[in-house]
């Protein structure tokens, strides 16, 4: 009966490797976001706000309902006239990616990877 057993948990432990293997090649579909509400939008930003270190920011309302890329700039430094102050910027801009993926809109951060289920946002594949 021991050898019964062992067999069965090893048959196990396959299986649910597989599940897991499964689960984690789900693909990432770019997306767009549709019919975009005032909770919705606060979602995003709420996310985009927390992704980028709580720097406050302005999003667009129509922003990821045309293009799945959203790529934040960082405004130039403003001298105390309020002039833009000279210089070069060597800040890059943030990068992030709106996908589906197993049915949920998923937004990415392409620096490093990190991923924000969206809750209150609706999203469409977006054409090719």
């Amino acid at each position: 009966m021991p050898h019964v057993s062992i067999t069965f948990i090893a048959a196990t432990l396959v299986v649910l490797s597989a599940c897991r293997g499964g689960r984690a090649t789900l693909e990432d579909v770019p997306a767009l976001i549709v019919n975009p509400t005032p909770t919705s939008r606060f979602e995003l930003t709420r996310v985009v706000t927390t992704a980028i270190n709580d720097t406050a920011i302005a999003l667009a309302d129509d922003a990821l309902t045309e293009t799945s890329m959203l790529i934040l700039e960082r405004s130039p430094p403003r001298s105390i006239e309020e002039q833009p102050a000279t210089g070069r910027l060597l800040d890059r801009p943030v990068r992030f990616r709106l996908v589906i993926n197993a049915e949920n809109c998923v937004l990415i951060n392409e620096a490093d990877g990190r991923r924000w289920r969206l809750f209150q946002t609706e999203c469409i594949p977006a054409p090719d």
